[in-house]
């Protein structure tokens, strides 16, 4: 969840490379990470009607009655920062606005998830509070008995292998992205 975050505050409000930007999480979750402090400021707003915390994305179009709802793949570690330095530059052209979330979410976005990889890998220093805070995440969503759709332990399982974003291979995505030449995947989709 945390390589997730950091992906799409890359692409959004902008985000600093992947250890420093955990660095600055340190011993506790981005705001939008803490399902259990989420849940329970969407009950104490809108009370309990069929309000459910899910971890299993591929049941939502289920539980939205939408086929068309599907949850965005996740980036690899080199996908996601190639966005963030190009949301970082383009921030420098073009305002946070409409205009900014088409180039980024609707253009760029699309055409990194076309180029699959690991996810960022949690570096040493952080893997002890991470496994941390999500054993305490568990344990409070159980506690508080909150409907969860999937499997809670999702959220202690070890990460999946990753890699801590190179330079190297970003440059070398930005170049592949390039090279494909200007055609949008969703055209293709069309």
């Amino acid at each position: 969840m945390l390589g997730h975050e950091w992906a799409e505050r890359g692409l959004t409000t902008g985000a600093r490379a992947w250890a420093p930007w955990l660095d600055r999480h340190r011993d506790r979750l981005p705001a939008r990470l803490d399902l259990a402090a989420v849940a329970a400021r969407l009950r104490r707003s809108a009370g309990s009607r069929r309000r459910r915390v899910v971890l299993d994305p591929g049941r939502l179009a289920e539980l939205a009655g939408e086929a068309s709802v599907r949850p965005e793949a996740p980036l690899s570690a080199d996908a996601a920062d190639l966005g963030r330095r190009v949301a970082a530059a383009l921030k420098l052209r073009v305002p946070p606005g409409p205009e900014r979330a088409r180039l980024l979410a609707g253009a760029l976005r699309p055409r990194l998830a076309t180029h699959p990889g690991p996810p960022p890998t949690l570096p040493l220093g952080h893997q002890a509070w991470v496994r941390r805070r999500a054993a305490e995440l568990r344990e409070a969503l159980l506690a508080a008995g909150y409907p969860v759709v999937g499997d809670l332990d999702v959220l202690t399982e070890p990460a999946p292998d990753g890699v801590l974003p190179g330079a190297e291979r970003t440059l070398a995505l930005a170049v592949a992205i390039l090279a494909a030449g200007p055609g949008h995947p969703e055209e293709a989709h069309s």
